[in-house]
């Protein structure tokens, strides 16, 4: 974590500094976290309460962050979306609006997603986990040496799953493999996985979907490293938010965002875990993990 830093002032006395404290969220996926929507109808983001870190494109400063979000941050053969899809806009901005209503502290997102990306491609020797710790690494070298700025805590926003679903190669292990994974991004600092359920895919059975969808719910109940912070993406069809049998509108990502934003920035604020209605099982989510007053 940053330390208070110091300047040399007349007469070469060391002077403690004033620093912005900001939250370090990497925001990482498939497809729905890079986002396949309309920039234009994503909501702006004000001044000095979001930045983008670049860590491929200009690793060198922080940007304002707007939409859409990540959209050029491609590193060939890893988290890399232009074979695929182009980034046209995403759940981001409207996350971070939220979340800084609830924290009053700016957030540093980093884009860290692919399209189509199983979880067998996150954890593989050399896989989109490489790159995406590398993308925090280099943001909190960043921060860490820039005088400006002192990390105040290091999150990350997960959002994939439909890739598990379409292969059925892992969908009995997709919660211990999701604990593997995470615990290899706590290693470089990350404090909690904000998880973001996944919603239908209109071109498959949805009994398909009932063991990603139940190993995620029971993920965030259990385990404490994890918060579920959003549960209705499953009635996004209905309320034709869907621009394809799987991609969200624009409406649709800006509906995400702003209630997981919300939730996240709760958790953060209070420490007490969201509970929230469930659609998809049709009662209230409540969380089995312990609530602990965090320090904001």
């Amino acid at each position: 974590m940053a330390v208070l830093g110091t300047a040399l002032v007349a007469g070469g006395v060391g002077q403690k500094m004033d620093r912005q404290e900001v939250d370090v969220i990497l925001f990482a996926g498939q497809s729905n976290m890079s986002g396949l929507g309309d920039a234009s109808k994503a909501p702006e983001v004000a001044e000095g309460t979001g930045y983008e870190f670049r860590a491929v494109t200009d690793p060198t400063k922080l940007y304002h962050l707007e939409e859409p979000f990540g959209e050029n941050e491609n590193r060939e053969g890893m988290c890399d979306d232009s074979p695929f899809l182009e980034r046209t806009g995403s759940l981001v901005s409207a996350f971070v609006n939220a979340y800084y209503e609830q924290t009053q502290t700016p957030v540093v997102g980093i884009s860290a997603s692919r399209g189509s990306a199983k979880m067998s491609t996150w954890l593989r020797e050399g896989g989109l986990f490489l790159d995406a710790g590398q993308r925090l690494d280099a943001c909190l070298q960043y921060l860490n040496e820039n005088p400006d700025y002192k990390i105040r805590h290091i999150y990350m926003v997960w959002l994939q799953g439909e890739s598990d679903i379409s292969s059925h190669e892992d969908d009995e292990d997709y919660g211990e493999q999701l604990q593997e994974l995470f615990s290899n991004f706590h290693i470089l600092g990350v404090e909690k996985c904000f998880l973001i359920r996944i919603g239908m895919d209109t071109d498959r059975n949805p009994e398909d979907m009932e063991s990603i969808l139940e190993a995620q719910t029971q993920l965030c109940r259990t385990d404490e490293d994890f918060v579920l912070v959003y549960t209705q993406a499953v009635t996004l069809p209905e309320r034709g938010m869907l621009q394809d049998a799987v991609h969200y509108t624009q409406e649709g990502y800006n509906l995400i965002g702003e209630e997981a934003g919300r939730n996240a920035g709760i958790y953060v604020a209070t420490g007490v875990e969201p509970s929230m209605y469930d659609p998809y099982y049709e009662t209230e989510y409540v969380p089995e993990t312990g609530q602990e007053e965090t320090t904001p």
